[in-house]
């Protein structure tokens, strides 16, 4: 860091601990909603991703799957095979999965730098649970409107992946670096141990983070105008500047979903510093993250606004339609627990079917 930012960053670290001491309070309520949305909803939804996630890159899936989907995945993305999983894993999961799973493929050598750049621009993604759930159905009580982000946030993110195909393409790879082998084969012994604690560490970062960003909205300025508030939450935490953005009224509901849309896709500073916090060390570079964000937010806003233009909804947007999301200051329970469990529950399944299948592997070493 340069002697002009390590000034500002402690300019910003000083007017935080000012903020914290004038108005604690404030801080307070807002961290206690990020530590609900952490117990709620980001830990059940996100650790068995990163568990499954883990377990699969140990056991050498992304090489067989280099060598079965690069004739898919490098016309389209210019990422070898491998990439696939980095792709899926994030779209199904959420944040910042698809940027963990980029690091490890490339700290295992199964990408490039240059490859693994490529997959921070388009493969960390929100997931389903968070779109529909969190947001379709928690703030806006409409399952219709969750889905319509969802299919905008996906379509958003791969054409941002079609567009990152030309980034750097003099840059394609290079000789895998040899000690990335050996640290594979010294993981080997200890596939779901090692992802397991992988996972926690990464678990701990993610809510750290949330509940950090989410108090910095609490301390935020009032700006007077709501729609600024509301962005400026936005920017720091989505799920922050979502809410206060969804409860505004006498905005157009094409305009107030591809705002909403926007955020999604753009992430907010939260899980900006989520994704170098991953792959801080490495040498992978965030300016494609950075700019992958914003353009897709930008595709996905526009595309949010056509579809609403094209298939009008026929929902009003009151102030009874954000009650669901309000039982998050009494009970802390966001989502309805029948759609959660069983979001968990498919969750869960799929890390118990990857350590079933990691067990027999190792089972079978062991008996060779």
């Amino acid at each position: 860091m340069s002697k002009i930012g390590k000034i500002l960053l402690g300019l910003l670290v000083a007017l935080f601990v000012a903020m914290l001491i004038i108005n604690p309070a404030a801080f307070l309520e807002r961290g206690r909603e990020a530590v609900l949305l952490c117990i709620d909803v980001i830990i059940p939804s996100l650790f068995p991703f990163l568990v499954a996630a883990g377990i699969l890159v140990k056991l050498g899936l992304p090489r067989y799957m280099s060598r079965n989907l690069s004739p898919l995945m490098r016309p389209l993305f210019n990422i070898p095979g491998s990439g696939a999983l980095a792709l899926v894993m994030g779209l199904i999961s959420g944040y910042p999965i698809g940027a963990k799973i980029a690091r490890e493929l490339y700290d295992s050598g199964d990408c490039t730098k240059t490859e693994a750049e490529r997959m921070l621009a388009f493969c960390n993604n929100s997931g389903p649970l968070f779109i529909i759930g969190a947001i379709g159905v928690g703030m806006l009580s409409s399952p219709a409107i969750g889905y319509v982000l969802y299919v905008s946030h996906v379509l958003a993110a791969i054409s941002v992946g079609l567009i990152f195909r030309f980034y750097k393409r003099g840059c394609d790879r290079p000789a895998l670096p040899p000690k990335n082998l050996v640290v594979r084969k010294e993981a080997d012994s200890g596939i779901i141990g090692s992802a397991v604690y992988s996972a926690v560490g990464t678990m701990a970062k993610i809510c750290a983070f949330v509940i950090l960003f989410g108090g910095l909205v609490g301390m935020m300025p009032n700006l007077g105008n709501s729609i600024a508030n509301a962005l400026g939450a936005g920017i720091i935490e989505i799920s922050a500047g979502i809410s206060e953005f969804t409860a505004l009224q006498n905005i157009a509901l094409p305009v107030k979903l591809a705002v909403i849309s926007f955020m999604l896709s753009f992430s907010g500073l939260s899980v900006t510093t989520q994704v170098s916090a991953i792959i801080s060390g490495s040498g992978l570079s965030m300016l494609p993250c950075i700019a992958g964000k914003f353009l897709s937010g930008i595709i996905s806003g526009v595309i949010t606004y056509v579809i609403c233009v094209l298939v009008p909804l026929d929902i009003q947007l009151n102030a009874q339609a954000f009650a669901a999301f309000e039982r998050i200051h009494q009970t802390g329970q966001m989502l309805n627990p029948l759609f959660v469990n069983s979001l968990i529950a498919i969750a869960w399944s799929l890390a118990g079917i990857v350590i079933a299948v990691a067990f027999v592997r190792l089972c079978r070493k062991v008996k060779s």
